[in-house]
């Protein structure tokens, strides 16, 4: 459980990998790992299985405020910011309760929406020097005001009067210096497959 700087409480679960022993801690990675917009963490077992077999890594699967048995919150972009930049400054905290945990093997996943938090936190640890290793997004989006575009087309001439987020990854994307791995499946049925294009060509 992490405490977040407005008070709201966050779950998590850390699966350690069986390599991860106080001798050879150093050489385990570790992936940050935020979901899409729906489910849950539990529901995300599967892929954190195969990431921790495959990979060789320890899984950190972070549940954002008001789901899951994280509070109950108002879920918006600045809640869900304060989520991630909490789970950062936890594994740098010297009293935390994890163990074996390398902060400079730290990686950071996120696929759909977990993208655009992915890269906020990759530009939150740039800023504030907590080095990340690595970013790696799956088929996430420029921006919520392009993603308007495309799922409500009748909608986009009124979304400036309408949309209250942004999750302008577009923006931050040339901005990080963090080595990124995109993972794009070009027949995603939600975010069309430009948008990982255009963030890798603007990256």
């Amino acid at each position: 459980m992490i405490k977040c700087d407005d008070g709201i409480t966050i779950h998590s679960w850390l699966l350690y990998h069986p390599s991860s022993s106080p001798n050879d801690n150093k050489e385990i990675p570790t992936i940050i790992f935020f979901h899409g917009n729906a489910g849950n963490i539990g529901l995300r077992l599967p892929n954190a299985v195969q990431m921790y077999h495959y990979l060789q890594a320890n899984i950190w699967l972070v549940e954002y405020r008001g789901y899951g048995d994280s509070d109950d919150a108002i879920v918006n972009e600045v809640g869900l910011k304060l989520d991630a930049e909490a789970v950062l400054k936890y594994a740098h905290d010297a009293n935390n309760n994890m163990s074996n945990v390398n902060v400079k093997k730290l990686f950071v996943f996120g696929r759909s929406l977990g993208g655009a938090v992915a890269f906020h936190l990759a530009k939150y640890a740039q800023v504030n020097k907590y080095p990340l290793a690595g970013v790696l997004v799956e088929n996430t989006f420029v921006s919520v005001s392009t993603m308007v575009d495309h799922l409500m087309p009748y909608v986009a001439p009124l979304k400036s009067f309408v949309l209250r987020i942004g999750w302008n990854s577009g923006e931050i994307a040339p901005t990080i210096n963090t080595p990124t791995m995109f993972l794009a499946g070009a027949q995603d049925t939600l975010v069309p497959h430009g948008h990982m294009l255009e963030l890798f060509a603007r990256m």
